[in-house]
């Protein structure tokens, strides 16, 4: 790597004089760097919590659960239900629900994290209701 010499305080003309001293594959992995700390910088940061909760968010219902349920619902929709897997149906929508107010209790923490309404935020996510 070529050595630079720069002036001990610089203004951004000097920073360019010296960037101009670089070789062609020099050049590009500064200007790499300079790319990456210029969206570093863009880019909100998640705290670690922020970041769990929107994992947790956008993971969806989990399959152990939804997969069934989507098979006795098309049953039911036919009119081909039994008895047992009524129950079953309904023991699953049950699951289906506690998801649905735990993902609400993570959703209304992300909002406080981040000093907004609850609509604030599913607007700012782009989550929008699903029908079952």
């Amino acid at each position: 790597m070529a050595v630079v010499q720069i002036n001990a305080q610089l203004t951004p003309d000097d920073i360019l004089e010296a960037v101009k001293q670089l070789s062609n594959s020099e050049l590009e992995t500064f200007t790499r760097q300079v790319q990456l700390i210029r969206a570093q910088r863009k880019t909100p940061h998640l705290s670690q919590r922020e970041t769990e909760l929107l994992k947790q968010i956008n993971a969806g219902v989990p399959e152990v659960i939804l997969r069934p349920y989507q098979t006795l619902k098309a049953k039911l929709e036919d009119e081909t239900l039994t008895e047992a897997e009524q129950a079953e149906l309904a023991r699953l929508v049950y699951e289906m629900e506690k998801f649905d107010v735990e993902r609400l209790s993570w959703l209304i923490e992300l909002a406080q994290l981040r000093n907004q309404t609850v609509p604030e935020l599913i607007d700012a996510l782009g989550l929008h209701p699903q029908n079952a």
